[in-house]
């Protein structure tokens, strides 16, 4: 709950996530001892489940920020550019270090 489904790929000594929303961007802390992979949460009711929308009945299966698998996102330190990753790509995971990261939709124009 405290890190809104962003999680390393494996749980060690040390190693600390935290996540706060601002808007549509995510802001994450990472405390770490070396440069750690973390994964990002994705729609389990639709994908998973099959269902159209996430029920609140069903809140066994919290769903916190959620990333599209087809969605291009920006993640990197603030004051800095990032690199832009697809959704897919978060999802299986991306390597960061120790620190605070903004995670954040890219607009695209038309």
């Amino acid at each position: 709950m405290k890190s809104l489904g962003v999680r390393p790929l494996r749980w060690e000594l040390g190693v600390r996530v935290g996540s706060v929303r601002d808007g549509n961007r995510l802001v994450v802390s990472v405390t770490t001892p070396a440069p750690r992979r973390i994964q990002f949460d994705f729609a389990r009711h639709r994908r998973v489940l099959n269902l159209q929308q996430n029920l609140v009945r069903l809140n066994e299966f919290p769903e916190w920020f959620t990333v599209d698998e087809n969605t291009l996102y920006r993640i990197g330190r603030a004051g800095t550019a990032g690199e832009i990753r697809l959704g897919s790509e978060l999802i299986a995971g991306v390597t960061v270090d120790a620190g605070q990261w903004i995670v954040e939709p890219v607009a695209v124009r038309q």
